[in-house]
């Protein structure tokens, strides 16, 4: 009996909220798939922590998810129906909220000073209680309205919420 061949993703959207995963998670699909990871983050912030103008971050996004493949992670919701159009694989993933938080304080304190690969150029990690509180409240209308989008994806669209390491590891396991 012939086996079917199976779908690998060529472009792939990863969201949620700050702390659940998506740039490891990217980063870890991107070599899987051999596809290039894009961090949305990276296009965002210029050195210094300077925020880019809509207009640029548009046109960015815009260029990137007009590529053949990729792996973008980020939410920047103003983008997020450019990135869908385009995406064959959608993953949201919607851990807990003590989860996320604890591992951002984590993540700012182990890597304080330095660059992520995930950053911008110029950006180092910081502990910024601003932030902190912009993670707290994303669990409310925040993720509302992600959750929204990303359920409003085309249905050639696969789109998978994962809410634990475990289905993460599930999915990367059935994309080897």
């Amino acid at each position: 009996m012939e086996s079917q061949p199976r779908f690998l993703p060529r472009r792939v959207v990863i969201c949620g909220p700050a702390g659940s995963g998506k740039s490891t998670l990217a980063m870890k699909l991107g070599e899987q798939l051999g596809l290039p990871v894009i961090h949305l983050d990276a296009l965002y912030w210029q050195p210094g922590w300077v925020p880019s103008s809509p207009s640029e971050m548009e046109q960015q996004v815009e260029a990137a998810s007009k590529q053949e493949t990729w792996v973008i992670d980020g939410n920047y919701s103003a983008s997020m129906n450019m990135r869908l159009q385009h995406a064959d694989l959608v993953i949201f993933l919607d851990y807990a909220r003590w989860t996320c938080l604890r591992r951002v304080v984590t993540r700012s304190v182990r890597d304080f000073g330095r660059m992520r690969p995930d950053s911008a150029p110029g950006c180092p990690e910081r502990l910024d209680p601003r932030f902190l509180l912009w993670v707290w409240r994303w669990f409310g209308e925040r993720r509302r309205s992600m959750l929204e989008l990303v359920e409003s994806a085309g249905e050639w669209t696969d789109v998978r919420i994962l809410q634990d390491d475990a289905s993460v590891s599930q999915l990367l396991k059935s994309l080897e």
